[in-house]
């Protein structure tokens, strides 16, 4: 049944990593059990060190969609694949007492501060620490809810305002932080009137900047699915 539902030529074929060579990919199946299936994935790219620190949110990506675009959706409810790395936490959003709340891509035992910010000291909303390991992957938890956090306060705009704020809501990746940082510093060159919230938007934008190289493996694994009605493990 295994062989029917299309899993094996899946994956048997490397997912692709956009710029970079694959210089090793294994992948079987772990477990079986009731309505879900679970995958292991070693993916490394060919690269140093150096540049491998970048790779893993790539790596990471690639895998999801690999599985997205290839699982065939007559045994499998895509809606419930779920990826996750050894050794980082990808950026994700998470929703804590009805609040989401956005984090960036950190490694496992780090913790991390989320994109929200708390009114009026305009620090992080919430703290989260990346856990996990080999066996379960690595997820954001022990979620902290910063104390006394009020009302966003409402700020004078200038030219910039609206941009600068969707630029600091911006994943920062290797292929748009060339780009991002060049807006910013346009958008924030002494000919702007800059208002309290212009500072606080690049503020936050350089601080993703600082956090969006923080992973230093390629290892990707832990993958999870649910299977679709009428199928069995057989």
């Amino acid at each position: 049944m295994v062989q029917e539902m299309g899993i094996s030529s899946i994956l048997f074929q490397a997912p692709s990593l956009p710029g970079q060579e694959v210089a090793y990919y294994r992948a079987q199946i772990e477990s079986i059990v009731n309505s879900e299936v679970k995958f292991r994935i070693f993916l490394a790219p060919r690269a140093d060190r150096l540049l491998s620190v970048s790779l893993e949110p790539m790596a990471y990506e690639a895998v999801k969609t690999h599985f997205e675009s290839n699982l065939p959706s007559r045994y499998f409810k895509l809606s419930t694949l779920s990826v996750r790395s050894t050794v980082m936490c990808a950026s994700s959003q998470v929703v804590e007492n009805g609040k989401t709340l956005t984090f960036n891509a950190i490694k496992i035992g780090e913790t991390g501060f989320s994109w929200e910010r708390c009114y009026p000291n305009n620090k992080a909303y919430a703290t989260s620490t990346c856990r996990g390991g080999y066996d379960d992957g690595a997820t954001f938890r022990e979620i902290k809810i910063a104390e006394n956090c009020g009302e966003v306060p409402v700020y004078n705009e200038s030219e910039s305002t609206v941009t600068l704020r969707n630029l600091s809501q911006t994943v920062i990746t290797e292929e748009n932080y060339k780009t991002v940082l060049s807006n910013t510093a346009n958008l924030t060159n002494p000919d702007v009137n800059l208002t309290a919230a212009d500072i606080i938007y690049t503020a936050e934008i350089l601080y993703n900047y600082l956090q969006f190289d923080t992973v230093n493996t390629p290892e990707v694994s832990e993958i999870h699915i649910g299977k679709g009605p009428g199928t069995s493990p057989t």
